[in-house]
């Protein structure tokens, strides 16, 4: 019930956004913030006795993803293997819009501890997993087929999308991972790493060896090219 009526307030603030008008100021909505604060601690009591319950950035989440999968699944005319950069470029604008709002309103609810400094990278990052989803189900075909131009030109975009994330949106930056029986510098807590698209390609091995084996052939092109110029052998200093 409660996050029935969530969902009618994250309504009538206008959120998501999908354009440049702001929304209402959501110090403005104070049930808003009331239902919010009701479920951060009903997921943290089910937490505690191991009951599932949905975390309550999914429900900010949801709407996002509704509209992600109108514009870019089956038939529509957006939903293109080889226009990547469009779907990486409305998520960029989607979450653009909308994070003064949610900014906002992370700020006003005055929650303490994790539940509040977490809130934007949590739901950042389960978008990032909704898309990354995607991301890898179209780079198999990509591979299957062996269309090494168009996955290289998704590669370029998968990179180019992940490298916005920290400074348009502050989401963290992963720091290298602690070695098994490595020991963090006391008073430093490690913290955890984050989803990024191109994990969707490391941690695939079929992708990964497949992205590794189109370097291999294009540095051998380079190189028999080199080979073949006119100008091979013909010294260039001296």
């Amino acid at each position: 019930k409660v996050s029935h009526e969530l969902n009618s307030h994250l309504a009538a603030a206008q959120y998501p956004q999908q354009g440049t008008n702001p929304a209402p100021a959501v110090e403005h909505n104070e049930k808003l913030m009331q239902c919010w604060r009701f479920l951060c601690s009903a997921s943290k009591l089910a937490e505690d006795n191991r009951v599932q319950c949905a975390r309550p950035v999914e429900l900010f989440l949801a709407p996002l993803k509704v509209r992600f999968d109108y514009h870019f699944s089956g038939q529509k005319e957006t939903n293109r293997l080889d226009r990547p950069e469009w779907m990486f470029a409305y998520l960029i604008r989607v979450l653009s819009a909308n994070m003064p709002f949610l900014t906002q309103f992370a700020r006003t609810t005055g929650l303490q501890g994790p539940t509040h400094t977490q809130m934007l990278p949590d739901l950042i990052e389960a978008m990032v997993l909704v898309v990354s989803h995607k991301v890898e189900k179209e780079l198999l075909t990509l591979q299957s087929t062996d269309s090494a131009e168009w996955f290289a030109h998704y590669l370029n975009e998968i990179l180019a999308f992940d490298r916005l994330l920290s400074p348009k949106f502050g989401y963290p930056l992963n720091s290298r991972t602690v070695l098994e029986g490595e020991n963090p510098i006391e008073g430093f807590a490690v913290p955890r790493r984050r989803a990024y698209c191109l994990d969707t390609v490391t941690q695939n091995e079929t992708l990964w060896k497949y992205w590794l084996d189109l370097d291999r052939r294009y540095a051998e092109r380079q190189f028999l090219a080199v080979l073949r110029s006119a100008d091979c052998w013909v010294p260039k200093y001296g």
